[in-house]
């Protein structure tokens, strides 16, 4: 694909800084409560070019991703509910990690869905009709539509964007070659929400490292999954810890997984975590967040 009318979208990805998972509906579905941050790397490249045969014709450079992608589900509900569905040749090259809990095929969606409504002319949908159709193909879809700091509530469909405190700290998302199955998460967290797993034993006796996790400035640093997660992967506990005694503000799960975010104070704390990650071949890459006005 590499023609002029080829058109590229970037398609980011997110962190949960806060989630707190708060009952199990009878619908199955979870209610939560999650403060979300966009983040413009690592990200997915859409590249979309017409064809004459009207219907997707879909690839990815992934191809353990390219059946059932939701990418395809996306442009099929948009064409479903519009009766809007020129023909197109989409390519997915993925690059943020899969089953890593940054939201990668949530935004790839919104990308989708966003660029059919742009061109849909008079059979676009309105931004509520958008969201609620966006919903269907995901919680976090809506979120990725608007793409901007927010609280999300319910089972993802309440999406309240947020002004946050303007700051400015060096922060690290580490993205361990793990793949956490959300479903199981989600099954795990409600067969054990009295327990406590031992990864989170491991953080509680670190003399109170793991208190001084919980906060960066005014914003709680909290995450529900570590329960579980951290008992079936202890090795994300452990990065969890490191992170901490090489200074960082805070450390944090997102999402189910397996991704880790971590907050210094200063480029020279952050650095020597930087060192500590490269000799043991961690993937991680360089955040320089700025929230607020």
């Amino acid at each position: 694909m590499g023609n002029n009318s080829e058109q590229e979208i970037i398609c980011g990805c997110k962190v949960n800084i806060y989630l707190r998972i708060t009952g199990r509906r009878d619908d199955g579905l979870h209610d939560l409560e999650s403060l979300f941050l966009p983040l413009s790397h690592p990200a997915d490249r859409l590249l979309i070019r017409s064809r004459k045969k009207a219907g997707i014709e879909f690839h990815c450079s992934r191809p353990g991703l390219q059946e059932e992608n939701i990418v395809v589900r996306a442009y099929e509900a948009f064409a479903g509910k519009t009766g809007f569905s020129p023909g197109y040749e989409v390519y997915l090259e993925k690059n943020i990690p899969h089953g890593s809990g940054l939201g990668g095929g949530s935004s790839d969606a919104a990308g989708m869905l966003s660029f059919l409504n742009s061109r849909a002319g008079e059979k676009a949908l309105s931004s509520k009709r958008l969201l609620r159709l966006a919903m269907h193909l995901g919680a976090d879809v809506p979120f990725f539509l608007q793409n901007r700091p927010a609280w999300i509530s319910g089972s993802g469909e309440c999406v309240r964007p947020v002004e946050i405190r303007k700051q400015s700290m060096s922060g690290i998302l580490i993205c361990p070659e793990l793949c956490v199955s959300t479903a199981w998460a989600y099954k795990s967290w409600d067969e054990n929400t009295d327990r406590v797993s031992p990864g989170l034993q491991l953080l509680t006796n670190m003399e109170g490292v793991y208190k001084k996790s919980l906060f960066i400035r005014d914003i709680v640093l909290f995450n529900s999954f570590e329960q579980v997660v951290f008992g079936k992967y202890p090795q994300l506990a452990r990065i969890k810890c490191s992170a901490l005694r090489h200074g960082a503000r805070g450390c944090v799960l997102s999402g189910s997984g397996a991704a880790m975010l971590a907050f210094f104070p200063d480029d020279r704390i952050k650095d020597g975590f930087e060192r500590y990650l490269s000799q043991r071949g961690f993937q991680y890459y360089k955040l320089d967040l700025h929230t607020g006005a």
